[in-house]
């Protein structure tokens, strides 16, 4: 699947505009009726600045408030998208990005009574994506105007995680590693002090994000400093490691980092022209296990109970995750493995003698996956080879993407049993409400990223009647667990709370099937044999013939 670059509300002339004065902060001139707007009734408000631009001595600091503007402010243009390589967000990129996106029902301009609030966070492997690609006008409009969205830029890559000693030392709070999680945080706390402006209820706050995006609510889930600026949580794909990396770990890459660029210090890095640190995007960045933000990953807290109980969550995964990394990505810097579409069972078998290092595992996994057997492999195999189902579904499962940290129980993978083993954590730590789903919907091949326009009831995307059902049945689950706590009403299918005993979710396609025990053999192989890594090991080619837009972790 390839991802389209950000087009929604990309006309920035407004047919109809409206000034809003948001308390001692300022007013905004916003639009509606269609630009930028693309959904009629709502109003939007865009590159609302919610924190100081990260520059100078701001730079791997944690962020701060902006404050006040100057008005009226110019609210029909997005700002700029963070620093990053180009190809998943459009441009100009700079690092004067910390700005946020309201989409409200035009009527609540004026309302006494608030509604909930959305506020999304973009995926992008921690080191791509922007705000401005994502339909909020379309979820409030498709919620039937019972929800305000919200969308914040946070800093990316290098600039948003990178993590060391140095930067530890540095840094106002000692925290290092998790400004772009911080960004977030100072987003939602700025909806939740001003959203009201807006005709939203900023206690009344569900967070909700992708990939990267549902990696970070995972962090929020667990963070400290988090607790009480949320009520409900959705997490999208966003089971493929455990939260965070561990400190050594971010530690090398910072020395990497220092190597790329010629600097001996970070004060050099500080000093130095974004543009020139730009050059080593391919490195990697995530959340750091600092002391401060994270005594352990996400996945371990969670783990051990020590979380926020009190929120309710909604999670899931896409049936083919792995499938849009088997279509353009080789798989290994030194291996050049490459999972062609026509995979024969030579490069099969190496293919999984990579994956799964312990030959002893073979013989089972092949059984496990048997296309003759149980497993489930689609009528259609859209022209690939059933060796690239196989492996694809293999790291899908449990093999690929997996934990950083030692010490997880149970495979945090980027499919079903990574979501299945998040949600058998938070019902066995104490949360109350837990809804699961698989996406399986739109395609043959149902990749990572492909519910995104889905869960957004951006049905203007779409030109099959199928297709626009299923956007607007599932921007109502959404929209419905927002509400209320529970995706239930609007006379859908009937989604039963998550049960480990039981294992049930929903399979969100044209038939909105309950489905019990989904992948439950594969699942658990994998939670007995979860495949660990040395958390130095890099797992993918960056190359320069893979395009970033595909790319969406």
């Amino acid at each position: 699947m390839t991802v389209r670059p950000a087009v929604f509300l990309s006309i920035v002339a407004c047919v109809r505009g409206y000034t809003l004065n948001v308390p001692n902060l300022g007013s905004l001139n916003g639009g509606g009726d269609g630009t930028p707007a693309r959904y009629e009734n709502v109003a939007v408000f865009l590159g609302i600045p919610y924190a100081k631009p990260p520059i100078g001595d701001l730079r791997w600091q944690p962020p701060q408030p902006y404050g006040p503007w100057q008005s009226p402010r110019d609210a029909t243009k997005f700002g700029q998208a963070c620093i990053q390589p180009p190809g998943l967000a459009a441009g100009p990129f700079s690092e004067d990005c910390l700005t946020l996106n309201v989409a409200t029902p035009q009527t609540q301009l004026s309302a006494q009574e608030k509604l909930p609030v959305m506020f999304w966070i973009y995926g992008g492997s921690y080191t791509q994506g922007a705000a401005a690609g994502y339909p909020i006008d379309a979820l409030v409009a498709q919620s039937g105007h019972k929800v305000v969205v919200a969308a914040a830029n946070y800093r990316l890559g290098y600039l948003g995680f990178a993590a060391s000693a140095e930067i530890q030392a540095r840094s106002h709070d000692g925290s290092a590693g998790n400004f772009g999680i911080q960004d977030q945080r100072l987003g939602m706390k700025w909806v939740q002090d001003h959203i009201a402006a807006f005709g939203g209820d900023g206690k009344r706050m569900t967070i909700f994000g992708e990939s990267a995006g549902g990696s970070s609510v995972m962090n929020h889930l667990a963070a400290p400093r988090s607790g009480g600026l949320f009520q409900r949580a959705i997490i999208q794909s966003g089971t493929y490691m455990s939260g965070a990396q561990p400190f050594d770990h971010a530690q090398q890459d910072f020395g990497r980092l220092l190597k790329r660029t010629g600097c001996e210090n970070l004060a050099c890095l500080v000093e130095m022209k974004n543009t020139t640190v730009l050059e080593c995007h391919d490195l990697e960045y995530w959340p750091a296990i600092d002391g401060v933000e994270f005594e352990a990953s996400a996945g371990q807290l969670i783990q051990s109970g020590t979380y926020h109980k009190d929120v309710d969550v909604l999670l899931g995964s896409n049936r083919d995750e792995f499938a849009l990394f088997s279509q353009i990505v080789p798989l290994h810097k030194y291996a050049k493995f490459s999972i062609d579409a026509l995979l024969q069972p030579l490069a099969y078998d190496a293919l999984l003698e990579f994956v799964v290092p312990d030959p002893f595992l073979h013989s089972a996994i092949n059984s496990l996956y048997d296309p003759n057997g149980d497993y489930e492999y689609p009528v259609n195999l859209a022209n690939y080879s059933i060796y690239w189902w196989k492996i694809t579904r293999i790291l899908t499962d449990g093999g690929g993407l997996g934990v950083f940290t030692k010490g997880d129980k149970g495979a945090y993978a980027l499919g079903h049993c990574g979501a299945r083993n998040l949600a058998r954590s938070l019902k066995s730590g104490g949360t109350s409400k837990v809804f699961q789903y698989l996406f399986a919907g739109g395609q043959n091949l149902v990749g990572h990223g492909s519910e995104i326009g889905y869960a957004f009831g951006d049905v203007i995307d779409f030109s099959s009647e199928g297709d626009k059902q299923l956007a607007t049945a599932m921007a109502k689950y959404w929209s419905n667990f927002a509400v209320t706590g529970n995706p239930n009403g609007d006379e859908l299918q009937a989604w039963p709370e998550y049960d480990a005993d039981t294992d049930k979710s929903l399979r969100l396609d044209q038939t909105f099937a309950v489905q019990d025990k989904f992948r439950s053999d594969a699942c658990d192989f994998w939670d007995k044999h979860n495949i660990r890594r040395d958390p130095n090991e890099e797992w993918f080619t960056p190359g320069p013939k893979v395009s970033a837009a595909s790319v969406i972790v």
